[in-house]
């Protein structure tokens, strides 16, 4: 962020111009712990479990001494103004510093704010104040306050495309070593959720059951529900092999379980456009190796994905891509049934085998 004032003992300057909340607090970790503990420390966001790591890591820069005498929570919809006032300025026992934490910052009362916002502008120096929550509203004065801040930060889980390297991280961090075949499969199948990923990496690490084994494809397939994933791959697998019947039959039970019809339009599109990029770039005279990496094919899906290829030309790749933006524009606008839009695109692009 530009333009930011650290949070100082005697006082925050106030920035009209507050740029959107932080983002990386993975590499203000390294200046936390150089710099100590800020007076103010703000994480929001809806991933619980990234919020909890972060709360913590700043606890254990505050005190480790006397704890239950130098920590206080509220709760937003609770807050006590007098309590508050009393615990952020009250000196630590012990210890050199008070962890001070409101949450649920999102359900304070709008005559609370006023508090919060005072402390903020001139807090005190033998306290740091937490406050966590949902995102806050930075239209307000007091959320256009911590956005001018140095440590308030928001913290989502990782888009589809990031999810990879999310993974790769966050074993790193839990001593798990996990081969990339195994985290593109469990990149495709789970929840862009921390607490979720953990959970499912813990699971696949016992199943070898030797610690220095490499969670592999075979423990993400055996302890990991890839129900859904699984139907997903039927459904592209056959329109990938042009075969329409069980194209049709895989489409069906995904609308029967509930799937999004314009998601399953978009798993499609996702298909046939690796297809392009393959095929077109293995024309050009690369090898099938790079082609698939260009692709942006998982490795262990190369084989069944390049015999899957032989059955498309890159014109028909392409004319079926604009069938896909046609089928785009019935979803969202037109009186035809989702179900019978997505049939009639599949009967188009898994006809007989070329």
């Amino acid at each position: 962020m530009q333009d930011q004032v650290p949070c100082k003992p005697g006082g925050c300057r106030f920035n009209p111009n507050a740029m959107p909340l932080r983002h990386d607090f993975d590499a203000y970790q390294n200046i936390l712990a150089k710099q100590g503990p800020p007076a103010i420390f703000g994480v929001f966001g809806s991933d619980r479990a990234l919020n909890e790591e972060a709360i913590h890591f700043v606890q254990t820069l505050c005190t480790n001494q006397a704890w239950d005498f130098n920590h206080d929570i509220f709760n937003g919809r609770e807050f006590d103004a007098d309590r508050f006032s009393a615990a952020v300025h009250t000196l630590p026992m012990m210890a050199s510093r008070r962890f001070v934490h409101v949450m649920d910052l999102h359900e304070l009362p709008k005559a609370a704010n006023d508090v919060l916002l005072k402390y903020v502008q001139a807090p005190a120096s033998t306290t740091t104040l937490c406050l966590s929550g949902q995102k806050p509203d930075l239209r307000t004065l007091l959320g256009k306050q911590l956005a001018s801040l140095p440590a308030c930060f928001l913290l989502e889980p990782p888009g589809r495309a990031q999810l990879p390297a999310f993974i790769k991280r966050r074993a790193d961090r839990l001593g798990i070593t996990i081969d990339h075949d195994a985290i593109a499969l469990l990149a495709m199948n789970i929840q862009a959720e921390t607490a979720s990923i953990d959970m499912a990496l813990d699971r696949a690490f016992c199943y070898h059951g030797d610690p220095k084994k490499s969670v592999d494809v075979e423990a993400i397939r055996e302890t990991c529900d890839l129900g859904d994933i699984q139907s997903i791959f039927a459904l592209t697998d056959a329109i990938g092999n042009k075969d329409k019947d069980k194209a049709r039959m895989a489409l069906r039970y995904a609308m029967r379980r509930g799937d999004a019809p314009l998601q399953i339009l978009a798993m499609i599109t996702r298909q046939l456009r690796m297809l392009l990029l393959f095929r077109s770039t293995l024309d050009s005279g690369i090898s099938r190796a790079q082609a698939l990496r260009d692709a942006g094919v998982p490795p262990f899906l190369n084989d069944s994905f390049a015999a899957q290829a032989k059955h498309h030309t890159t014109h028909q790749l392409m004319i079926a891509l604009q069938q896909a933006m046609d089928t785009d524009s019935a979803l969202k606008g037109s009186a035809i049934p989702p179900a019978t839009a997505l049939e009639q695109f599949i009967d188009a692009i898994a006809g007989e085998h070329t």
